[in-house]
């Protein structure tokens, strides 16, 4: 039986099974045998090759139909050897049940020659149920070849046979399958293979080599399949007497899940034939990301210092350290040390298209643009020993850029890399003149440092002259 997991993912229904429609047999799901050669009529002759063999034909208790042009009932007389398209042929002891008298149980018995009792050498415990118009019979599958069950006795004119003497031909089985299939990429998914058997016997099921989705597996009439791209899967059937239906080619198109951040694509359905039925997925977000396709942060407003990595953890974002030159929470990040910094500034001529947010250094695209372009910067020193760091000050109309280059000590041209790294087109999205970086300022800088507690605030520590700065200096000259 199927699981309830299992039953969201088909999207095909094993046609070659049905459901009573009449009331009193509402809900038991049956499988039609539609073999003429099973009438009492029948005689298999001495050459015939493949007489029925209900030991690989049925599946044991299991309920079945019989229905064909020979009749559908089970005979109640013991037929002859050879009747019934087999050997040995299987007949019930008993009579048929009335719409009243529900489930029934009943002797099949097979006609076993020089076995007692006589006409019933085997014998199986069925079940029988009226359903009005017709039988339905839950059936032992036998454990010998050469038996089989026997349904109607309507004689036919088999002047006309094939070279084995078989008045019924043996049809192949046919499947019965979309030929294009939508799912995700690296999505697993399962379908029961649509296949029917005209004579309605089991079948087995199989997957062909020139199947280009590479994880296939079968287990009975249920095909498993995971999907990392595109492909096709080509399936075939084969029942009991070997006769190959023919090769069915599904096309299986993957399509992208867009969710960001190990987002999960959570669609209506696994697979199916609407392309549609799995393009208009939701993102089902990992913690702390959120958004349509997962692709927000904490971290998106880029709280940290330009060039600190950043990541998110419970629920807040966290920097890391600052760069080596400096110090701090990796929010704030301060020089430490002496250092010589210049102050320079450069015009880009194209590809920064400009905006006004770039005025306004709070801003995520003043913060992405300049982080790129101090990366940049700092390529182009990166055979310099003396560099310590460079910071974009600020940014102003007609692709001015002003920044500071802070190096470990004085050198003759400070720029000289930057130009270098302009003239080899090395700035990547930003074409840099040159001729147009320049020098504004330069000096030397002591080293700074926070006083983080025990320093009670005040405007006059802005006045060098004032008394209250004089005060603090002092004591902290002292403690120094």
């Amino acid at each position: 039986m199927i699981s309830n997991t299992l039953a969201a993912t088909i999207v095909a229904l094993l046609i070659n099974f049905s459901g009573s429609t009449s009331s009193n047999c509402f809900g038991i799901r049956y499988r039609t045998i539609k073999d003429s050669r099973r009438s009492v009529g029948y005689i298999s002759s001495n050459t015939e090759t493949y007489r029925l063999c209900d030991r690989n034909l049925l599946k044991d208790n299991a309920w079945y139909r019989f229905s064909s042009v020979a009749g559908g009932e089970m005979p109640t007389t013991k037929p002859s050897l050879k009747k019934c398209g087999t050997y040995i042929p299987i007949w019930m002891n008993g009579s048929h049940p009335t719409i009243n008298d529900g489930v029934v149980p009943r002797k099949a018995c097979a006609n076993i020659p020089f076995k007692s009792p006589v006409g019933c050498g085997y014998s199986y415990s069925i079940q029988v149920r009226n359903c009005s118009g017709y039988y339905i019979y839950k059936l032992k599958a036998p454990q010998h070849c050469l038996l089989a069950y026997c349904a109607g006795s309507k004689v036919f004119n088999c002047s006309s046979t094939d070279s084995n003497g078989r008045c019924f031909e043996n049809q192949p089985p046919f499947i019965n399958m979309p030929d294009r299939l939508y799912a995700l990429e690296n999505s697993k998914w399962q379908i029961v293979i649509n296949a029917t058997d005209p004579e309605g016997y089991l079948m087995h099921y199989e997957y062909l080599r020139n199947t280009s989705v590479k994880s296939v597996s079968i287990n009975n009439e249920i095909a498993t399949v995971r999907v990392t791209q595109s492909g096709n899967v080509t399936l075939r059937a084969t029942d009991r007497q070997k006769l190959k239906s023919a090769p069915h080619t599904i096309g299986i198109v993957a399509l992208k899940c867009r969710c960001a951040n190990k987002g999960r694509c959570i669609s209506r359905k696994r697979v199916s034939t609407k392309q549609e039925d799995i393009s208009n997925y939701t993102c089902e977000c990992v913690k702390p990301y959120f958004g349509p396709f997962c692709e927000s942060s904490l971290c998106d407003n880029l709280p940290c210092f330009r060039g600190v990595n950043y990541f998110v953890q419970e629920d807040r974002c966290t920097c890391e350290k600052c760069p080596p030159t400096l110090e701090g929470d990796g929010k704030n990040c301060l020089l430490v040390g002496d250092a010589y910094v210049v102050l320079a500034d450069m015009i880009i001529d194209s590809v920064w298209q400009w905006n006004d947010s770039l005025l306004n250094k709070t801003t995520v695209l003043f913060k992405q643009q300049t982080a790129e372009l101090e990366n940049k910067i700092a390529q182009a020193y990166k055979s310099t020993k003396v560099f310590w760091t460079v910071v974009v000050v600020g940014n102003h109309k007609g692709g001015v850029v002003e920044f500071l280059v802070v190096l470990k000590e004085d050198l003759d041209n400070p720029l000289e890399p930057i130009k270098a790294h302009a003239r080899k087109n090395n700035f990547g999205n930003f074409q840099v003149n040159p001729q147009r970086v320049r020098i504004k300022d330069h000096e030397v800088v002591e080293g700074i440092f926070s006083i983080l507690s025990g320093l009670q605030w005040s405007d006059e520590l802005l006045n060098s002259t004032s008394a209250r700065f004089k005060t603090v200096a002092f004591k902290v000259a002292n403690e120094v």
